[in-house]
């Protein structure tokens, strides 16, 4: 989420994560259903958030994922949306805190000896 200095309700945003997936089409019915959307000037909304939102959309071909599609940690979508303010701290705390992967967990693949590997 953007970082405006604003303090932002729980519920929003979950409402915003959802959003966030909507197609161009989508959006312009939630807007045709909620008009007061139009008159709201966006909180701290960037060229870039707007740019890197689109290019998800374009990726995905404009198709928002659906409730049980993988998404992250082991959830899908819509178990990962539905998770409470307390379990989503719990979920993101123990995430982060998962230990490093050490060069002996990475399995070993054997290729030719004139193989272009890609620098990263």
């Amino acid at each position: 989420m953007v970082e405006t200095g604003v303090s932002v309700s729980h519920r929003v945003e979950k409402v915003a994560k959802a959003v966030q997936v909507f197609t161009t089409e989508e959006l312009a019915q939630l807007v045709s259903l909620v008009p007061q959307l139009r008159e709201v000037e966006p909180l701290g909304e960037g060229a870039a958030t707007r740019y890197f939102q689109r290019e998800l959309l374009t990726r995905r071909r404009g198709k928002p994922p659906g409730a049980d599609e993988p998404f992250i940690g082991g959830l899908t979508y819509g178990e990962y949306l539905a998770l409470s303010e307390e379990e989503e701290t719990v979920f993101w705390d123990e995430l982060f805190q998962k230990e490093e992967m050490e060069i002996d967990d990475l399995k070993e693949h054997d290729v030719r000896s004139d193989a272009r590997v890609p620098a990263r």
